[in-house]
């Protein structure tokens, strides 16, 4: 794909996708769906990660049977998505200590965070300083990615928080992703776990909490003036 110019990755990542709204294959359905997410993947980040697709292995091999391959050589083949969703639940089982509940920092902390997110332009590295301190946690670390395709993406292998700055259309959510990210890295740092259910539940319990934090987070600023009293309509 580095070969390519940004024209025929366009057209490249058209026929993918068009072959994969067309497949009737579940196999099939899989690979196509794995190169469309390899190549939109090289397209906003220069890089894919993982090895290389099906396609090009088979071409590699100077195979022509694709489906014939993945029946006897890789077995199931698995989406990005689904790839993601394994390694997220092996990584949530490592996560041995019962969610405790968690206070808010002091008064002068929670001034000092509000203060450095908001500024123009933001310390947002100065404000997770502050965050990781008062909680006697590992620092994260901070990227910013305009490509990237969430607002905000929490990396538990290497503790990064990636913030793509396009997606942030207004002030407070500066706040409230921000928020999100350290709470998710504290919860990564002191291996909390959410419930003993499945992996589905486990992180609605935990996206649960997280609002929760948010939004005592931003009813503490309001009691400090710092933010308008929330509406209560």
């Amino acid at each position: 794909m580095s070969k390519l110019t940004k024209p025929q990755l366009t057209e490249l990542l058209k026929f993918y996708t068009v072959k994969l709204q067309r497949s009737r294959s579940e196999d099939m359905r899989k690979a196509y769906q794995q190169s469309v997410e390899q190549i939109t993947e090289f397209m906003y980040e220069g890089k894919v990660s993982g090895g290389a697709d099906v396609f090009v292995i088979c071409n590699q091999m100077g195979l022509k049977d694709v489906r014939g391959f993945i029946r006897t050589y890789l077995g199931k083949v698995q989406t990005r998505a689904e790839i993601l969703e394994e390694k997220i639940s092996d990584y949530l089982k490592t996560r041995v200590h019962p969610y405790p509940g968690v206070d808010l920092p002091s008064e002068v902390i929670i001034r000092t965070i509000f203060d450095n997110i908001m500024a123009e332009p933001p310390n947002l590295e100065k404000a997770a300083e502050m965050f990781t301190n008062y909680y006697k946690i590992d620092r994260v670390k901070l990227k910013f990615d305009q490509y990237l395709l969430t607002t905000l993406f929490y990396d538990f292998d290497d503790n990064t928080i990636t913030v793509n700055p396009t997606r942030i259309t207004h002030k407070l959510q500066k706040l409230e992703f921000m928020l999100i990210g350290l709470f998710e890295h504290l919860c990564d740092r002191n291996l909390w776990k959410f419930g003993n259910a499945t992996l589905d539940e486990s992180q609605k319990l935990q996206r649960e909490e997280t609002i929760e934090f948010v939004k005592r987070f931003a009813s503490k600023c309001s009691d400090l003036g710092l933010l308008p009293p929330p509406n209560k309509d």
